[in-house]
């Protein structure tokens, strides 16, 4: 069904038909609604759209920057593409199935403490050969506030990413990142350093989504540092925290999100 426009206006006013030709109902209700939006006055007759002349070359971009916005959109689906980018229920779903395996791995390591002992991040081991380490220790915790904390944290802007990047795609880049980040830090403090908990993936995640979905959302560049570091100060401050894996995982994040997104800028011209 295609919007009706009640309003009569003044027969004197001069209406210019807008060059669009051929178009469905759903592109139909699409200009007018962009119309509505600026309020533009129209007119739609027989499928054919006008507006007064006055308002003819500022409908005419507005349309034209909104159906650019769009056709970018759909590249970026085509690109980003991958089984779970379905629909937002369908990420938000995967996304609580894998937060859901953080808190099944917490409630083993009550029941086989040996767990814990073997996936740890322990420094003298880990320089040892055991690099394994770097990767096992994002999915064990301390208590149970420790892997709550960190799920209800990184729940949202993760599942974000999922709808722009791919579940796929951002699960892998969060992990990997995260892994790096704890080589990193480690390499920094030496093999005296022991540590474990989602929490530096959770940085890489907040890093990514501030950097590539920020501006995405007109922030700029140093108000999404500033946000991020806001987050680092503010989830950083507890006795055993890992600074030094929020830290880097957050940086890791940051410029991989800018690398993405300055990327698909570039792939879309």
């Amino acid at each position: 069904m295609v919007l009706s426009k009640k309003n009569i206006f003044p027969s004197q006013s001069v209406w210019v038909k807008l060059p669009e030709d051929k178009l469905d109902v759903a592109q139909i209700n699409q200009i007018i609604l962009v119309l509505e939006a600026l309020f533009i006055p129209w007119i739609e007759i027989n499928g054919n759209i006008f507006v007064l002349i006055q308002d003819y070359e500022r409908s005419l971009k507005e349309i034209s920057e909104y159906q650019k916005e769009e056709r970018e959109k759909q590249v970026k689906c085509s690109l980003t593409s991958c089984p779970c980018q379905t629909n937002k229920r369908t990420i938000f779903y995967a996304n609580l199935g894998f937060m859901t395996f953080l808190l099944l791995v917490f409630v083993l390591q009550q029941y086989f403490p040996n767990l814990t002992s073997w996936g740890l991040l322990d420094g003298k081991k880990i320089f040892q050969g055991q690099i394994y380490r770097l990767f096992t220790a994002l999915f064990l915790h301390h208590d149970p506030a420790h892997v709550l904390g960190n799920v209800v944290f990184s729940f949202y802007f993760i599942w974000q990413l999922g709808t722009s990047l791919g579940c796929f795609k951002t699960w892998l880049l969060i992990l990997v990142l995260a892994t790096l980040a704890n080589g990193i830090n480690l390499l920094c403090l030496g093999q005296t350093h022991r540590s474990l908990g989602f929490s530096t993936a959770s940085f890489v995640g907040l890093g990514m989504y501030i950097f590539y979905q920020g501006p995405q959302k007109k922030t700029s560049a140093y108000l999404s540092a500033a946000l991020g570091l806001g987050f680092l100060a503010m989830f950083s401050g507890g006795k055993h925290t890992d600074l030094g894996a929020h830290f880097w995982g957050f940086t890791l994040g940051s410029i991989t999100g800018w690398i993405i997104r300055k990327t698909q800028n570039i792939s879309l011209g």
